[in-house]
């Protein structure tokens, strides 16, 4: 996970003065760049902390969307085994799944 500079509140006003560009630079935004699903999901990977989210770095490897959303959304429902399955066989993450 990259470390950026945290921001709050009390940084509002420098970053109203910020352009557009710095903005999407600071926050780590990838919105003003058309992405296909694929490549949205491994930049939205690069955002989360692999170290947070089981399986995250070996999806990461796979260079497998589905298999990076799947890690992701499994952690977000607190259920890692679901990232262990294999979500790109049918082109969805495997959350759900029986």
């Amino acid at each position: 996970m990259n470390e950026r500079p945290r921001y709050s509140r009390n940084d509002l006003e420098e970053l109203k003065e910020k352009n557009r560009s710095d903005l999407f630079d600071i926050f780590g935004s990838f919105d003003e760049r058309p992405l296909d699903d694929a490549a949205f999901a491994r930049a939205a990977a690069d955002l989360v902390d692999p170290a947070k989210v089981p399986r995250l770095d070996q999806a990461i490897e796979s260079g497998d969307a589905n298999t990076i959303a799947g890690a992701i959304l499994a952690a977000c429902r607190k259920d890692p085994k679901s990232a262990t399955s294999k979500s790109s066989q049918m082109g969805t993450p495997a959350i759900g799944r029986p």
